[in-house]
């Protein structure tokens, strides 16, 4: 499965930090939504609100031990979508969406 985010496409939605890789890129954090207003829709037609945004030279370590993990249970959190990529254009694409969606627990 994938999502598109701003024009970049992400793989997931995964459920567990299991499923994501030890390797650069950028994450987002997703809350499933059930109604007509929301963010991205995955290829199986879920939709979902970001919630987070980041990026590290290693995905897998972030996500698992992030300072914001409480900010994502207060949203709802249910899924990870993580898009690989390195150096400079981890940061651009992550302030891209950053800026495109504000989401609520995004603050660094």
């Amino acid at each position: 499965m994938s999502v598109i985010i701003s024009g970049h496409a992400f793989e997931g939605p995964f459920e567990d930090a299991s499923s994501l890789r030890i390797e650069s890129g950028v994450y987002c954090i997703l809350a499933q939504k059930f109604s007509e207003v929301y963010d991205v829709t995955s290829s199986n037609g879920n939709k979902y609100d970001i919630i987070d945004v980041g990026e590290s030279v290693s995905v897998w370590t972030r996500v698992r031990y992030h300072n914001r993990k409480g900010c994502w249970k207060g949203n709802s959190f249910t899924h990870y979508v993580v898009h690989y990529c390195s150096g400079d254009k981890r940061g651009q694409v992550a302030d891209k969406i950053r800026g495109q969606y504000d989401p609520p627990c995004g603050e660094e």
